[in-house]
């Protein structure tokens, strides 16, 4: 393994052991989320790339 495929992976595992706290956080409004709830502004929603 290269040292850029070692550190690809390792920052992978980083951001995998953080989804759960993620997930159950709510600051996220995951379940708004899920129903289609936003927090883009219109500006940001008109400007989205297509």
């Amino acid at each position: 393994m290269t040292q850029e495929q070692n550190y690809i992976e390792i920052n992978r595992q980083s951001w995998n052991n953080r989804t759960d706290a993620h997930l159950k956080s709510e600051f996220y409004d995951m379940q708004g989320f899920l129903k289609g709830k936003t927090s883009l502004n219109d500006i940001e929603l008109i400007n989205k790339i297509v």
